[in-house]
């Protein structure tokens, strides 16, 4: 198993779906296969039964998270009006109550919110996990630059079922519902 996959400890990862909204969705030209990973990433986290925060850019104008990634389970929506997820004391109170210390991101768009939150949760001693293939931008050179300048700040990026499988693995072996 690979060996920051190790470090993760149950109850102290959440999943941080990051502005899914149709607003910002919709310029994206590979945003069905972005949403698809997402998804599969969301459901297996439902299986889990691990935290699942969701963050919204300005839902007044760009309205809300898109329907299909609304976890069935229970999640918790946290609003920001900068690009920073990181930033928004709501979602630090929620994190540091739950011990949380080790983030798994996906959403969009990698070179603004997400690049911004990663920055942000890494300044704040955050272990972050970059679900690969579930985040994207409107153009990709803006994806690709953005995940090589996070590639270089001490997070993980990898597809997002290689994240799941190694994570499933780590609770099978501390005897973990999966």
């Amino acid at each position: 198993m690979n060996n920051f996959i190790k470090q993760i400890s149950k109850r102290q990862t959440a999943l941080l779906i990051m502005d899914a909204q149709a607003k910002i969705i919709n310029p994206i030209k590979n945003k069905d296969l972005i949403l698809e990973n997402i998804y599969k990433l969301l459901k297996a986290y439902e299986i889990l039964g691990e935290n699942i925060y969701i963050s919204e850019q300005n839902p007044l104008k760009l309205g809300s998270t898109v329907e299909k990634l609304l976890p069935k389970t229970d999640f918790k929506v946290f609003e920001k009006m900068d690009f920073s997820v990181a930033n928004n004391q709501q979602l630090n109170n929620e994190l540091s109550l739950k011990k949380i210390k080790q983030l798994i991101i996906c959403g969009f768009e990698t070179h603004i919110c997400i690049q911004q939150s990663v920055l942000g949760f890494l300044k704040n001693n955050f272990k972050v996990y970059l679900a690969a293939d579930s985040m994207s931008s409107r153009k990709i050179i803006d994806h690709d630059i953005a995940v090589r300048g996070c590639n270089q700040k001490e997070q993980f990026y990898q597809p997002q079922n290689q994240l799941f499988l190694n994570y499933a693995r780590l609770h099978q072996e501390l005897n973990l519902k999966i």
